[in-house]
């Protein structure tokens, strides 16, 4: 099996890669309320299962992981860390800085957790104006769902927070870690109401066929910190995780050939 790790490379083994056009696949996540049954850890342990994957099949290399995010609406539920924007994003700064001055410049962020966009983009945003390299990103969510529509025949019903295909992933991966027995029943998004008014949506209050932004946090609208009531198929999972993986590497051949300098 060939070395993907960055972190047990030697800096003389790092060094004899820098010029290989190396992807440089960085896993990042968060840790937060997952509903009842799966593990507060999930975002970030697809980030690095999908990177550690694909790496082994193209040319990336892995850095540890950012296993920390921008969680701040799950805060209340315990075990939750959230991280504020600007340190979330001064640590995406000072990473790719650390690793564009060892001579990298492919870099593939692995986002588990679609808060983190809004951080990461800064930090893309200095790297161009610093360095004059771009970098791209992906979110596994997205991946997943898009893979596992055809599996699921209510998919719109299913597909949300702690609930599918996460679920069924996390079966796949780490079975050990799931707790079925505790999943709890929980309404759907819009089955709920806050105050006098109808939610669309976790972060929206429905009026007049509009939906108005609201800040609420999610134990303000959800007692189990997720939503539905998930079965976990780990045969679904494996489907989806390796169609994910599949596309990444596909895409990973692809990126590496790119010219990321503006």
């Amino acid at each position: 099996m060939k070395k993907i790790l960055l972190s047990h490379m030697t800096w003389l083994e790092i060094e004899k890669i820098v010029k290989k056009k190396v992807v440089v696949l960085i896993p990042v996540g968060s840790v937060e309320a997952q509903n009842t049954h799966n593990p507060i850890g999930y975002d970030y342990l697809l980030a690095e299962s999908l990177a550690m994957k694909a790496a082994q099949n193209c040319n990336a290399i892995v850095t540890p992981t950012i296993n920390f995010g921008y969680s701040e609406r799950f805060i209340g539920f315990p075990g939750v860390i959230s991280l504020k924007p600007s340190t979330l994003q001064a640590i995406f700064e000072d990473v790719l800085y650390s690793l564009v001055k060892t001579g990298f410049d492919h870099f593939l962020f692995i986002n588990g957790h679609e808060p983190n966009k809004t951080p990461l983009l800064y930090a893309a945003s200095r790297i161009r104006d610093t360095f004059g390299i771009i970098f791209t990103t992906i979110w596994p969510t997205e991946l997943a769902r898009n893979f596992g529509k055809e599996l699921f025949e209510n998919a719109k019903e299913v597909f949300m927070h702690g609930n599918e295909p996460s679920t069924s992933i996390l079966k796949y991966l780490f079975p050990e870690l799931v707790r079925i027995e505790q999943i709890e029943k929980s309404p759907l998004p819009n089955d709920n109401e806050f105050k006098n008014f109808k939610l669309s949506s976790p972060t929206t209050l429905s009026h007049e066929g509009q939906k108005v932004p609201i800040f609420l946090r999610l134990k303000d609208i959800s007692r189990t910190g997720g939503w539905g009531e998930p079965s976990g198929d780990s045969k679904k999972g494996e489907i989806i995780f390796n169609k994910m993986v599949d596309f990444l590497i596909s895409f990973v051949k692809k990126y590496q050939e790119m010219n990321t300098h503006i």
